[in-house]
């Protein structure tokens, strides 16, 4: 199989920390879908598969499909109709599971054996959404519909619904624990807004769930290699995580608005989240390898957010099952994608070389930029904004910081930070007898 490789261009901010400034690889765009919204999104070994709405969200466009041999799009399946469901497994594709709703407001679970020449529809509803599917990562046979909430053990034949009471309302999203087929997570919100994180230990036959303090929005994942640990986005600044599967979560701080977490099979430890800036203006990617204590940006080229993100569905962010290769679905931007394979993504640690580290992002800046910082062993740290001149405009941080990654974030207007003057500034960080200096361009 081949894939698509990005030409690595100039500077730009690499997702691990590396103290060189120079790119490892950025987010380029694959295209369709300017002016469109993705409402289901599945990345196999052989494609990208998007199902396309236009923007208003009202008039579905089909099952369209990127083919990594020949780098290009095709409407792949079912014109016309809103595909709100992938899966897709086995060799070179050949079976697929999609749930579709049409015009008339019918509602279908279709499933194909030979690459989508021929469908069988396993499951039928009338005047009702089918939304979400998602696969068990060891058990293909495996497969929960989100909404109406069902599950099914043989490849989406037959479908089932979980016994006992299951909370009502809007499915967010479900991830499966990527070791057990038996353990899954969904986010959920209510009729009466509230919102809640449900488990299941049977693969889907029986739910319970904990009511969550704060935004639950979209995007729950499990940690590959510590599987007690899971992820879930916020629509705010803040994300919830627990380190006992579930049972117990706490809200932690995250520099963006994060939307939907993935953790890639080629991946250890790291969880990439996917969202807007804390003002929407644009796409983010981030990283965490310690279950968001830390953060790091991931990459820049993502395109301006076309204002506010109120749909859950309207964003998407997969891996490739193999290569260290990232895709993002974006509303009225289309799929983009970021390979990782030049940079030292695998190991969440980084360079294994004791030295401190920093980065600025975006650079140039606007109304604001974060420092993503590096520091070997605990020490105190100054974190300062100079001019060109070298004079002193303000100190970000100072005090004792504990070794590892650490993000802050610079806000221009907010508290006692200050416009800056188009220009060119440096920012300083010393930690102990180290010194590290980078220059940000101030540009409005």
């Amino acid at each position: 199989m081949r894939c698509p490789r990005i030409v690595f261009q100039m500077a730009c901010l690499a997702c691990v920390l590396s103290g060189d400034t120079r790119a490892e690889g950025d987010w380029r765009s694959l295209g369709p879908g300017v002016g469109y919204a993705p409402e289901a999104f599945f990345v196999s070994e052989n494609a990208v598969y998007v199902g396309l709405v236009e923007e208003d969200l009202t008039t579905g466009l089909g099952l369209f499909r990127y083919r990594f041999d020949t780098e290009q799009w095709d409407l792949f399946a079912w014109g016309g109709f809103r595909i709100l469901g992938i899966a897709v497994w086995g060799e070179a594709d050949r079976n697929i599971l999609i749930s579709r709703y049409g015009d008339r407001g019918n509602a279908d679970v279709l499933r194909s054996t030979d690459g989508g020449s021929n469908w069988v529809t396993t499951y039928h509803r009338d005047y009702w959404e089918i939304v979400g599917l998602t696969q068990a990562p060891t058990d293909t046979a495996r497969v929960l519909m989100h909404h109406p909430k069902m599950y099914s053990s043989d490849g989406g034949w037959s479908w089932n619904a979980p016994g006992g009471s299951v909370p009502w309302g809007e499915t967010r999203d479900m991830t499966f624990n990527p070791s057990d087929a038996q353990v899954a997570y969904f986010t959920s919100a209510s009729e009466i807004e509230v919102d809640m994180i449900c488990k299941s230990t049977d693969g889907g036959a029986y739910w319970r769930y904990s009511l969550i303090d704060g935004w639950v929005h979209s995007g729950i994942e499990v940690e590959r290699q510590q599987t007690n640990r899971v992820l879930c986005g916020t629509t705010g600044d803040l994300v919830h995580v627990s380190t006992d599967a579930g049972e117990t979560w706490s809200m932690r701080d995250a520099p963006f608005r994060a939307w939907v977490p993935d953790c890639p099979p080629w991946s250890t430890r790291s969880l990439f989240v996917l969202g807007t800036t804390l003002d929407e203006s644009s796409y983010d990617v981030w990283r965490t390898g310690d279950l968001a204590e830390s953060w790091q940006p991931c990459g820049e080229g993502l395109p301006a957010a076309p204002g506010e993100l109120w749909i859950w569905s309207q964003l998407f962010i997969e891996s490739h099952p193999t290569q260290p290769i990232l895709y993002a679905a974006l509303k009225g931007a289309g799929v983009w994608m970021w390979d990782l394979s030049a940079s030292a993504i695998l190991s969440p640690e980084g360079s294994t070389t004791p030295r401190i580290e920093l980065l600025l992002y975006p650079n140039p800046a606007a109304e604001g930029f974060r420092c993503a910082v590096r520091i070997p062993e605990s020490a105190p740290v100054t974190l300062a904004l100079h001019d060109a001149r070298g004079r002193l405009v303000q100190k970000l941080r100072e005090g004792f910081l504990v070794a590892g990654d650490h993000v802050f974030t610079w806000r221009a207007g907010q508290g006692t930070e200050r416009r800056l003057a188009n220009g060119t500034y440096y920012v300083r960080l010393d930690a102990g007898p180290a010194r590290e200096t980078r220059s940000l361009v101030i540009l409005r």
